[in-house]
């Protein structure tokens, strides 16, 4: 969890960095799905030192993972278009 911790400071960091006034399509979209992750493992923290009744929460939050994967992939395609100046 520290290191989730640590990716979204520097997301925050960079995007404070490079000036990005608005953020592209479908980034709102990733940041739901992470929150939604987020809450699932909230939800799922007593179970964890026994680990049972987690199996919904396991495919849940693979799904979650799958989603954000593909989210990030159209991201860096729209990125990469040739749309944008260097």
């Amino acid at each position: 969890l520290d290191d989730i911790m640590d990716f979204m400071e520097e997301a925050v960091d960079l995007v404070v960095l490079y000036q990005v006034q608005e953020l592209p399509k479908g980034v709102e979209q990733q940041i739901e799905v992470l929150a939604r992750a987020a809450e699932l493992t909230a939800e799922a923290m007593p179970g964890l030192r026994t680990m049972d009744n987690l199996t919904e929460y396991w495919i849940e939050v693979n799904r979650l993972e799958n989603q954000a994967d593909q989210i990030h992939r159209k991201l860096l395609a729209h990125l990469f278009n040739g749309k944008y100046d260097a």
